[in-house]
Parts: C-alpha cells; sequence; structure tokens
C-alpha cells in the first residue's frame, strides 16, 4: 500500500484497490486503466513483484 501522492505507479505492478480518505474501498480491477482517479489523502493498493533478498533484521 502507498499513498496516491507518490507518483506513477511503477510499470511492474497493477493497482488493485483505492482505499478513499474516508476509508471507502474502491476497487479497481476490471474497471480498466484509469477508471478510478485518485484524490488527495488516499491509498493505492497495489500488486507486483515481491524482492527476493530478505528482509533487514527487525524489519519482518
Amino acid at each position: 500500500m502507498r499513498p496516491a501522492s507518490a507518483g506513477p505507479v511503477p510499470a511492474d505492478c497493477e493497482t488493485l484497490f483505492v482505499v478513499r480518505a474516508d476509508g471507502r474501498l474502491v476497487p479497481v480491477t476490471g474497471a480498466g486503466a484509469g477508471a478510478v482517479a485518485p484524490a488527495p489523502g488516499d491509498l493505492l493498493v497495489l500488486l507486483g513483484p515481491v524482492p527476493l533478498t530478505p528482509p533487514a533484521p527487525g524489519r519482518g
């Protein structure tokens, strides 16, 4: 999950949901790219690759 204000979604990621600032969950899958426009204060739930390196001690 990351703030919508963090810039464009990386090319290797897909947006699954937008969590609106008021807490509503808006599904994006199936709606097509750009069908749900994030607003200030929204969060994006993304699906993307996972790094193969283990997390640093104390971080996971």
